[in-house]
């Protein structure tokens, strides 16, 4: 195979093409030159002159109007309504500015506002910062459509929050009449929320336990509404020593005793009787310093305070109940406490001689003997 090979840079070897290159070694027909609108390879369309229709609609009669061309050259600007009401029409850096000296109008409607000459891309060419005037100067609202027309916004007033109760859709400006509904209320007065015992929508009033509306009775800790804890509270019993030496069993109980069984430490418990078991017929019998009362007819001690009964005793030391256990209605038990203990001394009196025998006849003697007959430090002569 045979065939030919170009060593070397190729490129425009024309001097008089616009883009010459002085580096290249051989011809590549790449040569260009400027067209009419002085573009290197152009085909003179970039400095071609267009005439361009800008378009109008609008509601309001126009005093005047002002925009601005963008993306191509503007050269010049006439003709159109603008031309037709007698407006001057001037063109210069982009702009074009139309008036009348005499106050005269373009009237509402549409056409050709103005028609304007660009030179460039007439593709490109799009209208920017337009304002449109009215008879006596006031602004009309506008927007562009498709770069070319000039279009009046129609200003409709209203409520323009959509969460508001009378949100208008078709509003362009807020006109601050925007209401809403009440709290807990929708838009058309129904209730959102729980209706409470008061018939408030949204009231925080409780029916009480006593099924009465925002009434104040609740369920103590024992159960029972309006309650105040008592019901529950366990019956107390205690020890307290009497004028007459003896031991009273004390009790603070809310419910009927119809028995009892309780321990006694630290004495000996010698007897039982008196006291309320006494009065309610109850038999009361003590031993191994357990006392037990209850009666044989079914009677019974009824609630309240006082003496349960009253021990006899021997020997001293911290006395207390224990392991109390109450019979009640129904042979049902009753919750129990013990209360107060009492501290027994084994001298009621407080005296003891010098022997330590309380209510003992010892003394000291002239020789500081106790129960001594002076005879230990007697002098004596032989």
């Amino acid at each position: 195979m045979v065939g030919t090979v170009t060593v070397g840079i190729g490129g425009c070897i024309d001097i008089d093409a616009c883009n010459y290159n002085a580096d290249a070694h051989f011809d590549d027909g790449s040569c260009a030159w400027d067209d009419e609108c002085g573009e290197c390879g152009g085909d003179g369309s970039s400095c071609a002159t267009s005439t361009i229709d800008i378009l109008y609609n609008t509601t309001t009669d126009i005093g005047g109007l002002q925009f601005n061309v963008d993306g191509a050259t503007l050269i010049g600007a006439s003709g159109g309504a603008a031309a037709d009401a007698g407006f001057t029409i001037s063109a210069g850096n982009n702009t074009v500015l139309a008036f009348s000296f005499t106050g005269a109008t373009i009237p509402a409607g549409s056409g050709v506002l103005v028609q304007i000459d660009v030179q460039g891309d007439v593709n490109a060419a799009c209208l920017s910062a337009v304002v449109l005037s009215d008879a006596i100067g006031g602004a009309i609202d506008n927007e562009v459509i498709d770069c070319l027309t000039i279009s009046q916004v129609e200003i409709i007033s209203g409520c323009l929050d959509m969460a508001a109760c009378n949100y208008n859709a078709d509003a362009t400006e807020d006109d601050g009449s925007c209401t809403y509904a009440d709290e807990n209320y929708d838009c058309d007065g129904n209730c959102t929320s729980d209706i409470d015992c008061a018939g408030v929508c949204g009231g925080s009033s409780d029916i009480d336990c006593a099924g009465v509306c925002d009434g104040s009775a609740v369920v103590d800790e024992c159960g029972e509404c309006g309650g105040d804890g008592s019901s529950c509270a366990p019956g107390v019993y205690g020890l307290s020593l009497n004028d007459d030496g003896g031991l009273d069993v004390t009790f603070d109980s809310d419910d009927d005793i119809y028995g009892f069984q309780f321990d006694v430490s630290a004495v000996t418990v010698t007897g039982a009787s008196g006291g309320a078991a006494a009065d309610a017929g109850f038999s009361t019998s003590t031993g191994n310093g357990t006392v037990l009362g209850f009666s044989f007819s079914g009677a019974f001690i009824p609630a309240g305070s006082g003496v349960l009964t009253v021990l006899s005793f021997e020997g001293s030391g911290e006395a207390c109940l224990s392991n109390i256990i109450v019979a009640g209605a129904d042979a049902s038990n009753l919750d129990t406490a013990s209360g107060d203990c009492v501290t027994i001394d084994a001298c009621p009196s407080g005296d003891y001689d010098c022997a330590g025998v309380c209510g003992g006849s010892a003394e000291v003697d002239e020789c500081g003997e106790c129960g001594g007959d002076g005879s230990s430090c007697a002098t004596s002569t032989i």
